[in-house]
């Protein structure tokens, strides 16, 4: 097996707001997350995990991800309408 990504793990400001982002937009699967004691919840993206986590930290500038989905455009105006695209950085 050659190495792969496992899980990128993202600060999310508003957890239930970002799981919803993920599940609505791209499909992603709750899956089985452990008890952290904070807010924290797992989501798979095809074989590679989505680990969101709620703390109050002021994300820097130009962290990202990248996620292939089969229709850009849709997508992109969903996310557009959701307000979720930074344009600071």
């Amino acid at each position: 097996m050659s190495p792969q990504i496992n899980h990128v793990s993202v600060n999310a400001r508003n957890l239930q707001e970002s799981v919803d982002f993920y599940v609505d937009l791209l499909g992603a699967e709750l899956i089985p997350t452990p008890n952290f004691g904070l807010p924290v919840q797992w989501l798979a993206l095809g074989d590679t995990q989505l680990h969101l986590f709620e703390r109050d930290l002021e994300p820097t500038s130009h962290h990202h991800l990248g996620i292939t989905v089969p229709d850009l455009e849709p997508v992109y105006r969903a996310a557009e309408r959701r307000g979720a695209f930074d344009d600071n950085a």
